[in-house]
């Protein structure tokens, strides 16, 4: 790849605006928002170079753009979003509990010209993703950078933001990329996570029989969860081999599973009675199934997969702004699913939407993010490490956002698509599945050596399983 400007293939690129060498943490006008949140702390990974758990989002821009105009808008989104110019420094305090690790905000300036690269070298979208996830960020300037190429074949621009998640979550995100967009009158609150967790509201009902009936359920799947979680981790399986050896190097995989059309999605949705998430986890499970048995030429009669997703906290109508200190609010939730050779769609969607209807209705996650927050607040190595070797234990990870944005324009050329991927940092797997207008998409990032090809059939398959009960 090629840059008229390309400051990033300088190892000391100069910018007077760039960090300053001043080590002092409690200079105040060095540090921005104080210490890194919790959630956006396990996320970070000083070992990689901030490589750590990144997010890759692109869109189709159907013509080509004016360098120009992209350029005026960046220099427009870095002024409103103070975050952009600040880089993470991790400071080492001793506590009560030892030596622990503080991570700081700390403004240093931005120079868009290391933030803004185009591509001139004849490459496909493919090749720029995987070298973004493979990218480590230059440590002493902020943690993201935007790039452009424009296709001559196909007469299109692909603009691709490569952002650590240390940055925001995915409302604040799409919000960064709502902003390229012109005429921008998006109402911010139509920004939804799929998988966002409301606090239960009391349940009106006053027959003794009806409570009775609503605390058997949460004994029933609380039961559900801890027995097929203890079964899981008795079994003494790391299934993730991502592990926190800083001596291991990772290389980061892309591929892009399939393009559905949203309402082919809901069809599902709809007629078994779940959500559009639950639908992409079966999907997901059925094809990891279909694909072990495929691998191993035998059929597994019973099989046991565990999931690790993050659940959106943030009330919608309270975008990640500037003055906001959590730049991330999610709670973790691992969610154990069984499934079996006789086992039909419906069976394996009602187990699912009966675990995550359970997180979602009762105070479990906020009070679990509640603990982790106490924990990481006392001693932040601890709180993350547990964390990690938690989530080793799950066979994927699953990242979910609907955008709710359609028919965009940028500089005047229709956007005709938005995908997005994030690394599988501390995961072996993970599936990143976002909407734009009336497609939803499912990307995978993973470590581990997969057939890329056959497990794309799995995915198609896996489809047509839940479909085939539609069309009888």
């Amino acid at each position: 790849m090629s840059n008229s400007n390309n400051p990033s293939n300088s190892n000391n690129p100069s910018n007077s605006n760039n960090p300053s060498n001043s080590n002092n943490p409690n200079d105040k006008n060095n540090v921005y928002c104080g210490k890194l949140d919790p959630a956006s702390a396990f996320l970070y990974d000083i070992h990689k170079n901030n490589v750590g758990h990144k997010i890759v989002g692109w869109l189709h821009i159907d013509g080509q753009i004016n360098p120009t105009y992209m350029r005026n808008k960046l220099q427009n989104i870095i002024l409103k979003y103070d975050c952009l110019s600040c880089i993470i420094e991790p400071i080492n305090t001793e506590g009560f509990f030892g030596n622990n690790t503080q991570k700081l905000w700390r403004h240093v300036g931005c120079d868009i010209d290391y933030h803004f690269e185009i591509i001139t070298d004849p490459i496909n979208i493919e090749e720029v993703i995987e070298l973004s996830l493979n990218t480590s960020f230059n440590p002493t300037y902020p943690g993201w950078k935007i790039q452009m190429f424009y296709n001559k074949t196909n007469n299109k621009t692909y603009i691709i933001l490569n952002i650590n998640h240390t940055y925001g979550d995915g409302m604040f995100l799409v919000q960064m990329l709502n902003d390229l967009f012109d005429n921008n009158i998006e109402d911010p609150k139509s920004y939804s996570s799929v998988t966002n967790v409301k606090q239960s509201k009391p349940i009106k009902n006053n027959t003794i029989s009806g409570i009775f009936n609503i605390i058997v359920l949460f004994i029933k799947v609380l039961f559900i969860i801890v027995y097929r979680m203890i079964i899981i981790i008795m079994k003494g399986t790391r299934k993730n081999t991502c592990s926190a050896d800083t001596n291991i190097t990772h290389k980061y995989k892309y591929g892009h599973l399939h393009t559905w059309k949203l309402t082919d999605i809901k069809k599902i949705k709809n007629h078994y009675g779940v959500t559009v998430n639950d639908v992409m986890q079966g999907i997901v499970i059925k094809s990891l199934y279909l694909y072990n048995n495929s691998i191993t030429k035998s059929i597994s009669e019973t099989k046991s997969y565990c999931s690790l997703s993050m659940f959106n906290l943030r009330d919608k109508s309270a975008l990640s702004q500037a003055s906001i200190k959590e730049h991330n609010k999610f709670g973790f939730i691992v969610i154990p699913n069984v499934i079996s050779a006789h086992m039909n769609a419906r069976e394996l969607l009602d187990d699912i939407n009966t675990i995550t209807m359970f997180y979602k209705t009762t105070p479990i996650v906020p009070l679990i993010t509640n603990i982790l927050q106490t924990y990481y607040n006392i001693y932040q190595k601890g709180a993350i490490r547990n964390v990690e070797k938690f989530s080793s234990i799950c066979d994927f990870a699953m990242s979910n956002f609907a955008t709710k944005l359609q028919n965009k324009t940028i500089d005047g050329k229709k956007v005709i698509h938005f995908s997005n991927v994030v690394s599988p940092h501390k995961a072996s797997k993970l599936y990143s599945i976002c909407s734009y207008g009336d497609e939803i998409t499912m990307n995978m990032s993973y470590i581990q050596g997969m057939d890329i090809k056959v497990y794309r059939e799995c995915v198609n398959s896996a489809y047509k399983w839940y479909t085939k009960e539609l069309e009888e």
